[in-house]
């Protein structure tokens, strides 16, 4: 069992929506499960039940008209995250985040990565 808490600093002008890709463990034949991923700064939070096998890759795109978890070895992942989940509005905000997951059993060579697009605040259409 593993928990991990890091600081990243959006350097966007506005909330943007991150994307976090998890690989499973380097361990032939073991798997990890992802419990969750949380933003504690403004305390949004991701559940799951997820298992990913060793060598798996499962992404978890955040974006407007883009959410969804995709495994690499089968596609679309139904159900995940589970309904409590903030997955309608789970972001990053302009500025500094503190981001925590808890993932569960193999955990050697796990991996977590989260990246994000800057956006910025713009007027469109003015003289």
């Amino acid at each position: 069992t593993t928990s991990a808490q890091t600081a990243v600093t959006c350097g966007s002008s506005q909330s943007t929506y991150p994307t976090f890709a998890i690989t499973g463990p380097t361990t032939a034949g073991t798997t990890c499960t992802l419990e969750w991923i949380q933003n504690q700064t403004i305390d949004e939070k991701l559940v799951f039940n997820l298992t990913i096998r060793a060598g798996e890759t499962v992404t978890v795109n955040l974006a407007p008209g883009k959410k969804r978890v995709v495994s690499d070895w089968n596609g679309y992942v139904p159900g995940q995250p589970i309904s409590t989940s903030d997955f309608g509005a789970f972001h990053l905000q302009a500025g500094a985040n503190t981001l925590a997951a808890m993932i569960t059993g193999t955990t050697t060579g796990v991996t977590l990565t989260a990246s994000w697009p800057v956006t910025h605040l713009s007027v469109d259409g003015v003289a």
